[in-house]
């Protein structure tokens, strides 16, 4: 099966409307017949309370920020979990993260991300321009993900949400057509053998990958 992978950072708020514009590219060929994302099945029940959350708090911590900013923000929340909607409409679902012990969605998102957004907008989070915000975080995720990819290089990596994921995926690729998958960057890439990207080629399944805000430079291979 064709998979067509859309690699993004998770916390950065620009990454929706980088798939977003990613997908509709996609779509003057022809509708996924699935998607899979990085979040587990219990997000959908918790999502909008999640997002609404964050609004919540956003408003006590600087309500001078207008309405279309803060919806931008909270819509970032676990955005790899609906972002296909706004482009192909409702699709069957593989949920990633399935399975998994202490699913993201058992986290408490809305209030661990407006924190997020503080640290990222210090020294004075409260008081910083408007026109700031964005900028600023979609600049702090950035430099995350440098530092995260330098500490795998240092580190290694562990591969083993990959191959959970390639378990949960694989039996839906029997279908003709294509299938969209949402995960984050690295995963999307050739960074290892056993990204999830590498591991659906293994299979047997063309793969290729747009890179929504950043792209990872995979390690020297010795």
């Amino acid at each position: 099966m064709h998979v067509r992978f859309a690699g993004g950072l998770h916390y950065d708020p620009t990454s929706r409307r980088a798939c977003i514009e990613f997908m509709k590219t996609l779509s003057a060929e022809s509708k996924p017949v699935l998607v899979a994302v990085e979040w587990d099945s219990g997000i959908v029940a918790k999502l909008e309370a999640e997002r609404e959350d964050f609004k919540r708090r956003w408003a006590r911590f600087r309500e001078q920020d207008p309405p279309e900013l803060v919806e931008q923000l909270a819509k970032s929340i676990a955005w790899e979990s609906d972002v296909f909607k706004d482009v192909f409409g409702d699709l069957p679902v593989v949920w990633l993260e399935d399975g998994r012990g202490e699913p993201p969605s058992t986290r408490p998102l809305g209030s661990n991300r407006r924190l997020d957004c503080e640290y990222a907008l210090a020294p004075d989070p409260k008081e910083r321009p408007t026109a700031d915000v964005l900028p600023r975080l979609h600049r702090y995720w950035l430099e995350d993900a440098e530092v995260t990819q330098k500490k795998l290089i240092e580190d290694g990596r562990d591969s083993s949400r990959d191959k959970a994921w390639e378990k949960n995926l694989a039996p839906s690729l029997d279908k003709d057509g294509w299938a969209l998958v949402i995960v984050g960057a690295i995963h999307a890439s050739d960074w290892d053998d056993e990204t999830l990207f590498n591991l659906l080629i293994a299979g047997g399944h063309r793969c290729d990958a747009g890179f929504l805000v950043w792209k990872p430079t995979p390690p020297t291979k010795k």
